[in-house]
């Protein structure tokens, strides 16, 4: 089957192997964190974030708080109880880093351990530069093209904006209703 066509990709086939770990009998995704050095230069100074899978479905709130909260101040801890796994953020990037090297390969009651690793930063967390304050801006409006902005691609040349409107020039009645 090696080296066959589907559709328009060729299909690779190789033996799957895997990995032995004396501590869990299988090795883990991430478990190459063993130092806190390695745990620090995996992420930036900024995230503070730690990203835990494999949660069982009956982990609550208060339980990752008190499992995480020796490693430092807790900001936020969300859960997707349904889909097994949750985040933990920290004030502090060193507290994160702690958490993920302690607690990754630890069960919390569930067939499997739970795996830690950093989560992704969030537009919250990152230094963004300051948003100048800018006025709003209002466009004009011209008769027969309300709420149009007259800087995109026009249907007539400026000059047809600048004049006045007369209704009568256009054909319609200036009183009255259609004839």
């Amino acid at each position: 089957m090696n080296g066959e066509w589907l559709g328009s990709r060729a299909i690779r086939c190789n033996w799957a192997n895997q990995k032995i770990n004396s501590n869990l009998g299988m090795e883990m995704p991430g478990s190459d964190i063993n130092s806190m050095s390695s745990v620090l230069t995996l992420s930036s100074p900024t995230n503070t974030t730690v990203y835990i899978g494999n949660l069982p479905s009956d982990v609550s709130d208060q339980y990752l708080r008190s499992v995480f909260s020796e490693f430092g101040m807790i900001e936020e801890i969300r859960i997707q109880k349904d889909r097994g796994f949750g985040f933990v953020r920290f004030q502090v990037h060193d507290s994160a880093a702690r958490a993920i090297l302690t607690v990754n390969g630890r069960n919390f009651g569930g067939s499997r351990p739970v795996r830690c690793s950093w989560g992704k930063e969030r537009a919250s967390n990152q230094a963004q530069p300051p948003t100048p304050a800018v006025a709003p801006v209002s466009y004009p409006t011209y008769p027969g093209y309300v709420g149009i902005n007259p800087y995109t691609y026009p249907q007539y040349p400026p000059e047809y904006y600048q004049t006045n409107y007369n209704p009568s020039i256009y054909g319609y009645p200036t009183q009255g209703g259609y004839q």
